[in-house]
């Protein structure tokens, strides 16, 4: 993927997503999907719906690696300075009934918020009921500890 371009990279998502049923745990997951997915997200397909169609269409799939997936692979649009897909994911699966995916959610607010700390805590305050316990917990880690106090004391009402 790092030397693939244009035909070549949506050949390999191509592959990639036929394939999803066999990337079947969080480690074969995390391992992938930021990096097949991720440039192609990136570079901008040449239909841009496609990018929010391919990552809703995973996000919708029963199979919990798919919509892991979905999140995961917006790590590569988080640190190309896009925000929005994973803000749609997090609002989009907030109810997810999956541990894993709550954790993945978390996971991308924190590198978000890594990056970009304002624009987090702003997504939280707007937010942070809807959210998960366990997405807090780890969307706050790298915050303040008195904004992290916050964050965790509002998820528990």
């Amino acid at each position: 993927m790092r030397t693939a371009r244009g035909a070549e990279r949506r050949s390999l998502v191509d592959f990639y997503l036929a394939r999803t049923r066999c990337v079947d745990n969080w480690d074969l997951v995390d391992a992938s999907a930021h990096l097949v997915l991720g440039p192609w997200l990136v570079e901008g397909p040449e239909d841009p719906p496609a990018v929010e169609d391919v990552l809703d269409g995973l996000a919708a799939s029963s199979w919990l690696w798919d919509r892991r997936i979905a999140v995961v692979a917006t790590l590569a649009l988080v640190r190309a300075g896009r925000f929005e897909p994973t803000f749609h994911l997090v609002r989009v699966l907030c109810r997810d009934p999956e541990p894993l995916i709550h954790k993945a959610l978390g996971w991308m607010l924190r590198e978000i918020g890594r990056r970009d700390a304002p624009l987090l805590v702003a997504f939280l305050d707007q937010h942070v009921t809807d959210l998960p316990r366990v997405t807090v917990r780890y969307a706050t880690e790298r915050l303040p500890a008195e904004d992290r106090a916050r964050f965790v004391r509002a998820r528990q009402r």
